[in-house]
């Protein structure tokens, strides 16, 4: 792609980017810099801590408000709640529960994931259980514009 197909190319693979990475590293990226964390003291449960995200002038929604459910019992979020900048302020948050984890193992340690994301209320779930920890990208996976999706042993995406 070159000109103004490039660009927007790139600035739809940057906002998928962006949008991925919350579902699938949220607990990674509650360190990234412009995030500002909060500890909810009155929301601590016999159950779950309760962690507030908001954010500074970075980003691409950076009025979206997150809310992570920690688990007391495993010390993994297993739950979170959001508000986007996009819902209307009058919007109740969105809650999903995070399941289904698994650890892919990497030549710098283990890293543990959920890997299915089920909406609260509603009949939603995203899920991310094709993951593996490639010790390089695929062929393709920079210069061919299409999604790479894996498959699972069926064909299905």
């Amino acid at each position: 792609l070159t000109g103004a197909a490039a660009d927007e190319a790139r600035r739809q693979a940057y906002g998928r980017y962006i949008n991925d990475t919350y579902w699938l590293l949220a607990p990674l990226k509650v360190f990234d810099a412009g995030v500002n964390r909060s500890y909810l003291a009155d929301s601590s449960t016999a159950e779950h801590d309760v962690l507030h995200l908001t954010f500074g002038d970075v980003g691409l929604t950076p009025d979206d408000e997150y809310w992570f459910h920690v688990s007391a019992e495993t010390g993994q979020l297993d739950r979170w709640a959001f508000h986007l900048q996009g819902m209307g302020e009058n919007t109740p948050p969105q809650h999903f529960r995070w399941t289904e984890y698994t650890t892919l193992q990497a030549p710098e340690g283990a890293v543990t994931l959920a890997t299915r994301k089920e909406a609260v209320g509603a009949d939603q779930a995203i899920l991310t259980n094709a993951l593996s920890l490639p010790s390089s990208p695929p062929d393709g996976a920079f210069t061919n514009p299409n999604p790479m999706l894996a498959s699972d042993e069926n064909g299905d995406s």
